[in-house]
C-alpha cells in the first residue's frame, strides 16, 4: 500500500444522545446542568417553540491541550429523537485531526454534562458515538464485486482501455443497485486501496458525473442532445 492510503485523514465520527423524553424539556433542563456545573459556560443558544430548533454551545474547563474548546448540541429534525453533539477548538494535538482525539474532546466536555444532566433528571442519557470502522464509506456486496477488480488490475499511473471498461462497468452497478455513496467517497476508497489522491479525486469525480448522467437517462430532453441542436449540425 502506498504511503498515501496510509496518511489518508481520518473521518470524524457522528455523535448523539438518543432523547426518551419531550425534546424541548431535555434541552432546557441539560442546559440548566450546564449552567450549574463549575467551569462551564453557555455560550450561545436557542430554544424555539419547535423540536427542530433547540440547541445550545458551551465551553469546559481546559483539558491542557485544546484552547477555546466547545460543545455544540442541536436537534437534527422536529420528529428526530436524537440530538446531535459536536465539538470544536482552536488548537488540536494533530492535524489533521483524528478520530480518537476528536472522541475525546467529545467525553472531555459532554460526559460531566451528562451526569450533571442524569443526576438532576434522573435518567441515563449517554453518548453513542460511531465507531471508527463505521464512519468509513462501504460498498454493498454487488457493487464490491466489481469494484475489487479494478482496483486489483488497474495500472495506477494512468488507466488503460481494459481499466476504463471495469471503472465504467462499476459505476454502471452503482448505479442500477442504488448505490449511496458520493464521488468524495469513492475517491477515499481509491486512496485506501493505493491510489494517489489527485488521481482517486479525479476519478471520484468521474465517477460522480457518470451516475448523474445515468440518472438523467431517457428522461433527458431530446431537444438538448447536440446532434439535434441547429448549432451542433456540421454536415451543414
Amino acid at each position: 500500500m502506498s504511503r498515501t492510503a496510509i496518511d489518508i485523514a481520518d473521518l470524524l465520527p457522528d455523535i448523539k444522545i438518543n432523547i426518551r423524553r419531550d425534546k424541548v424539556e431535555f434541552f432546557r433542563d441539560l442546559h440548566h446542568a450546564g449552567e450549574t456545573l463549575f467551569g462551564y459556560t453557555i455560550i450561545t443558544h436557542k430554544f424555539g417553540n419547535g423540536g427542530s430548533d433547540q440547541g445550545f454551545a458551551i465551553s469546559a474547563p481546559f483539558d491542557g491541550i485544546h484552547v477555546d474548546a466547545s460543545g455544540h448540541v442541536n436537534s437534527i429534525s422536529a420528529i428526530s429523537k436524537s440530538a446531535m453533539i459536536e465539538v470544536s477548538a482552536t488548537s488540536w494535538r494533530s492535524e489533521p485531526i483524528t478520530y480518537e482525539e476528536y472522541v475525546n474532546l467529545a467525553r472531555w466536555i459532554f460526559k460531566p454534562l451528562l451526569k450533571s444532566y442524569n443526576a438532576l433528571a434522573g435518567s441515563k442519557m449517554r453518548l453513542i458515538i460511531e465507531s471508527k470502522a463505521a464512519t468509513e464509506p462501504q460498498l454493498p456486496k454487488m457493487a464490491q464485486l466489481h469494484f475489487d477488480p479494478f482496483v486489483f488490475n488497474a495500472n495506477r499511473g494512468g488507466l488503460q482501455q481494459f481499466d476504463w471498461d471495469r471503472f465504467y462497468n462499476f459505476i454502471y452497478v452503482c448505479h442500477r443497485t442504488r448505490v449511496k455513496l458520493q464521488g468524495s467517497s469513492i475517491s477515499r476508497l481509491l486512496i485506501k486501496s493505493g491510489f494517489e489522491k489527485e488521481y482517486a479525486d479525479d476519478l471520484g469525480a468521474i465517477y460522480g458525473h457518470g451516475r448523474k448522467i445515468l440518472k438523467q437517462g431517457l428522461r433527458y430532453p431530446y431537444t438538448l442532445l447536440p446532434e439535434n441542436r441547429p448549432e451542433f449540425n456540421f454536415a451543414q
